[in-house]
């Protein structure tokens, strides 16, 4: 029984450390997702000047998963316009669609809800640049560090294990 019990730990731990490895794959694609969709956004409105809520509309169905879910949410939302800023509208779906990311990542891109449809379309066009700049940054880092830090996530976590089942037995 204690066998069973210390492999049952151990297999604990390589659990957890595959959740963790997991969940930074996840962060890595629902960055490169927000990263294309937003480069469709601009090339969108630097070629076209298509109108936001049009944009987002067309955004949502051209995007992956974590895209589509925000896009759809914000233009859901559209309709209470009048009683809600576009975005304060923007940053409240950001948490619930987003959530897999840091919180700086979710500042910059709140950061540019704040400047999408309030001002014109060449300021609008710099603050999504940037935005992409720095989440394709952030995710260039993610990617290079991606080998170590499973290493590291499967060995800490194993170890942990390891080390609980020697103290418990």
């Amino acid at each position: 029984m204690k066998l069973a019990g210390a492999v049952l730990i151990l297999l604990a731990g390589i659990c957890a450390g595959h959740c963790l490895v997991a969940e930074r794959r996840a962060r890595i694609a629902a960055l490169g997702d927000l990263i294309r969709s937003l480069e469709w956004m601009h090339g969108e409105m630097q070629l076209l000047a298509t109108p936001l809520p049009e944009l987002l509309t067309q955004a949502a169905g051209k995007s992956g998963r974590v895209s589509k879910a925000l896009f759809e949410a914000i233009t859901a939302k559209l309709d209470h316009l009048g009683e809600e800023s576009f975005s304060s509208i923007w940053q409240s779906e950001l948490p619930r669609c987003c959530g897999m990311l840091r919180q700086e990542e979710q500042e910059e891109l709140a950061s540019l809800g704040m400047l999408l449809g309030r001002f014109s379309l060449d300021e609008q066009l710099l603050a999504i640049e940037h935005c992409v700049r720095n989440l394709s940054g952030k995710r260039e880092a993610l990617e290079r560090s991606a080998p170590s830090f499973r290493r590291l996530a499967l060995g800490l976590c194993v170890s942990s294990g390891a080390l609980l089942v020697i103290i418990l037995y």
